[in-house]
């Protein structure tokens, strides 16, 4: 019973050690161009938008959802990702450099309609406060958008600029 209450004492008092910064709601929009690499590399233009949760000026996760419109020899396809977004900020302070990650399905649509598959988008940007909640985010990403084309798995890499207003 005494290590019962001591554990509940200890998460008691530790607990007030992350009450310092309520979490927070944060939205993002970003805008971003990638250009193809590899094989399959196939250029894009991304808008998307993340909505989650500010745990700690340390850390950010959310579900996002974009549109991502491909080019390829005058021909257009467009995915639709679903996907979840966290961001680890290194510093405390107006400007911070971050790492992300984002992870989840891309959907195909239009003639691509019932083609998906896995997408994955490591990143690395700056974050630079603009007062309040709101924050310009210029990052460079990798993205990998997997295919499953008749029973034939396909990657389409990219590398990417980021550019994106949080509030």
């Amino acid at each position: 019973m005494k290590k019962l209450l001591l554990l509940f004492a200890v998460a008691l008092v530790s607990s007030g050690a992350f009450a310092q910064r309520p979490s927070r709601y944060q939205g993002e929009f970003n805008m971003a161009y990638a250009i193809g690499v590899g094989n399959l590399g196939l250029d894009r233009l991304n808008v998307e938008t993340v909505h989650g949760v500010r745990f700690s000026p340390y850390l950010m996760a959310g579900v996002g959802l974009g549109i991502h419109m491909y080019t390829w020899q005058g021909m257009r396809s467009t995915l639709v990702p679903i996907f979840v977004d966290m961001k680890g900020y290194f510093m405390r302070r107006r400007t911070s450099p971050y790492l992300g990650i984002d992870l989840g399905y891309g959907i195909g649509t239009g003639v691509d309609r019932g083609v998906g598959g896995l997408y994955v988008s490591p990143t690395f940007g700056v974050s630079c406060g603009l007062g309040g909640n709101a924050a310009f985010i210029l990052g460079i990403a990798f993205q990998s958008q997997q295919l499953l084309v008749n029973s034939v798995s396909v990657s389409f890499n990219a590398v990417a600029v980021k550019a994106a207003v949080t509030f």
